[in-house]
């Protein structure tokens, strides 16, 4: 744990009760707490407590990320300046918000901890860039650069038939996604995930039906979606889920009485079960290791 983080974390709270009795009494973790501590307000203080109870990490961090994006996204329109609240360490990546009558684009803020050497080779690749163009360059500009202009690779096109895909599909008996149907959602979103505004690589293909209820692979109802973005979905936060992405908006709440809902408690169910399964095992294999290694 870190102490300083849990005192920043602690001073965002003095005026914030429910949220800070969480924090105090241990009964929530300070991780998640701290994932809603910069956006919380006096008046939210409940509602964002409510939500840490009830959403697991991944489905916080994922809920807590959409909402600063629309509040950015509110005071960019307005003309108010935005600054991203949270932690900034080591090494960051930033570039600050353009917004004029005819262009508004949504800027976000990236930082992540690398070894040195990382750090000093990529900051002599920037040294080299503005020594090529005679200019000075951020990092954002630096990342464009060798992300936009490195060799292109040859391409290979791989043709996909999504009626075969389809009749697959159909003749498919069991809960594994047959190969022709994951290789055509893949294909339609390029491989990343398919939530809103989302960036990140899909891990996962989501059913917005369930197949539990379903027992179907309908290529219309699956989605790819990261982690976060999967988590989210299983927490019953997106109202309209089986609309296009595109439509997809958050839910003040889960709507409980939807069957799905029961099923996404035995999804959470499972996955904390075997977490802890995988932890007692970490456990019994740590003495293991340092007999073995003496």
């Amino acid at each position: 744990m870190s102490v300083d983080k849990v005192l920043k974390i602690a001073e965002r709270l003095q005026d914030k009760p429910i949220l800070m009795r969480q924090l105090s009494s241990g009964e929530q973790g300070w991780t998640k707490i701290e994932k809603v501590a910069f956006i919380a307000t006096p008046e939210t203080d409940a509602t964002w407590a409510q939500k840490v109870e009830t959403m697991g990490q991944h489905a916080l961090e994922a809920y807590v990320q959409i909402k600063r994006r629309e509040m950015q996204t509110e005071q960019n329109a307005s003309g108010l300046p935005f600054t991203e609240n949270g932690n900034v360490d080591e090494f960051t990546l930033e570039s600050e918000s353009k917004n004029n009558s005819q262009f508004m684009q949504v800027w976000n803020t990236l930082s992540f901890h690398v070894p040195p050497q990382i750090e000093q080779e990529f900051r002599m690749i920037k040294h080299k860039l503005e020594q090529n163009k005679k200019m000075p360059l951020n990092f954002s500009e630096v990342l464009h650069s060798l992300i936009t202009e490195r060799p292109q690779k040859e391409q290979i096109v791989i043709q996909l038939c999504p009626e075969c895909a389809k009749r697959k599909a159909e003749m498919a008996t069991g809960r594994y996604i047959p190969s022709q149907v994951r290789k055509l959602i893949y294909a339609k979103y390029q491989g990343f995930c398919a939530f809103p505004a989302c960036v990140k690589p899909a891990i996962s293909l989501h059913h917005t039906k369930r197949y539990a209820l379903e027992k179907s692979h309908n290529i219309n109802t699956i989605v790819p979606v990261c982690k976060i973005h999967e988590r989210l979905l299983h927490s019953g936060m997106v109202e309209n889920e089986e609309d296009p992405p595109n439509l997809w908006r958050l839910a003040s709440n889960s709507n409980t009485k939807n069957p799905k809902f029961r099923i996404d408690e035995l999804v959470a169910v499972h996955r904390t079960e075997s977490a802890q399964l995988k932890q007692m095992d970490l456990k019994q294999a740590i003495p293991k290791r340092i007999a073995l290694s003496q």
